[in-house]
């Protein structure tokens, strides 16, 4: 009601507001609100290289005729305004990676957003490569899915990890890959940030491996367990927020979703940091056992340090 009503004033909304839009309208299965969303979200965006990313699962004579707010077109949000020059910097990442990746290839896509970082000197880009990647493979590959599990991302910002964890995560057969099924869901609330995800996973071809929910992440932990049933996933990777790692991974053991020794890597727990987590979850007294903490630098950033944790589930207590 807000939105249509917001719509018929011509006024539009922030890219975080059209991500609990979103959340609400893929939740509820109402397509057609997510249409009208993804719709009305590219008609706003002042940087014309995201409008297709944003509305590329619309035809363009469905948003650009505005059926649902026929008598207006809407106005940008002032957030957004004040935003254009960090959407127009994504907006370059999308001519590079377009330009440069190989389309249908997991890893030159991951290659070539880190080679944006590198080439262009893009180090506002903060991505999980180099030794993070590292760390990120070795991690699934020691802890496989079971048939019934999934893998969890908490933060998404442009699909580079969670290109990798579908690629990693959702092959079954013999070589991580070989036969694609849902591997990773990963939660976003900025929509825009969302519509790059997917543009990046489908030109991967991993949409059927990787999914990216619109959603706060707080409110969306409900909707693993209603997606995928009592523990239900097997491996997350929280890299949104540190200051809540240790209140999201409560909110998921309390909601059941965690499955047995499923694992957690929390990515940035020394910068921008995670201390409640680490004081939690890592100091001797509560440790579990295999738990760690890593020293790694930021990708590209060799005289930057930063930690990542990583932990098993402990199992049910007989």
């Amino acid at each position: 009601e807000i939105f249509e009503g917001r719509a018929r004033k011509a006024i539009g909304l922030d890219s975080t507001s059209y991500g609990f839009l979103l959340m609400h309208s893929s939740w509820g299965g109402d397509q057609q609100r997510e249409i009208q969303v993804l719709s009305a979200l590219a008609s706003v965006l002042a940087v014309d290289v995201l409008r297709p990313v944003a509305a590329r699962w619309v035809s363009m004579d469905a948003w650009s005729d505005r059926s649902w707010y026929p008598e207006h077109v809407l106005s940008r949000s002032l957030n957004d305004e004040g935003s254009w020059y960090r959407y127009q910097k994504l907006g370059r990442l999308i001519h590079f990676v377009e330009a440069t990746a190989l389309h249908g290839s997991p890893q030159s896509l991951l290659h070539c957003i880190e080679g944006f970082v590198g080439e262009s000197h893009q180090r506002w880009l903060k991505v999980a490569g180099g030794p993070k990647a590292d760390v990120v493979d070795e991690a699934v590959r020691m802890r496989p899915l079971a048939a019934h599990e999934v893998g969890m991302e908490m933060g998404c910002f442009v699909g580079y990890t969670a290109i990798r964890l579908g690629w990693r995560l959702g092959g079954e057969g013999t070589g991580w890959g070989s036969s694609l099924r849902t591997g990773v869901v990963s939660t976003e609330l900025e929509a825009v940030h969302v519509c790059i995800s997917r543009h990046h996973i489908d030109a991967a071809r991993l949409s059927s491996a990787a999914e990216v929910w619109a959603g706060h992440i707080p409110w969306t932990t409900p909707r693993y367990v209603e997606q995928f049933g009592d523990l239900g996933i097997g491996f997350t990777f929280m890299d949104h927020k540190g200051t809540r790692f240790h209140q999201d991974l409560a909110d998921c053991r309390a909601s059941g979703a965690l499955a047995a020794r499923s694992r957690l890597l929390c990515d940035n727990v020394l910068k921008p940091g995670a201390p409640e987590h680490l004081w939690m979850h890592h100091r001797s007294s509560r440790c579990v056992a295999g738990a760690q903490v890593l020293s790694l630098h930021e990708f590209m950033e060799p005289d930057t340090e930063d930690w990542q944790s990583l932990r098993d589930n402990p199992p049910p207590k007989s």
